[in-house]
């Protein structure tokens, strides 16, 4: 799976290198197989176990750097969904959240 450095810097405050980061997510268990650079950006090639479906998105590896570095999500958070079921995300992807 590829992840964007620079969409992550946008839900998370970091300031890891991005080899920093990668060395990091590997200690963890999410194997950063590369990391390529992509114009201004830098993008991690992570192989996923089947036991990581938290970690099959921006926002899910955002959430792990946090747990790492000690760190919460920038922004407000917002919810999703019905009242019933509040799912806290930021507010910058609140608006994409489809709804069924």
């Amino acid at each position: 799976m590829n992840i964007s450095y620079n969409w992550v810097k946008d839900l998370i405050d970091i300031d890891l290198s991005p080899s920093d980061l990668g060395r990091r997510l590997t200690n963890v268990g999410l194997a950063v197989e590369g990391i390529h650079e992509h114009g201004d950006d830098f993008v991690f090639d992570i192989d996923l176990t089947s036991n990581r479906p938290d970690c099959l998105s921006h926002l899910g590896v955002a959430r792990e750097i946090g747990v790492i570095t000690r760190q919460p999500l920038n922004g407000e958070t917002q919810g999703c969904g019905d009242d019933s079921a509040e799912i806290p995300m930021p507010a910058v992807l609140a608006g994409d959240v489809v709804r069924i």
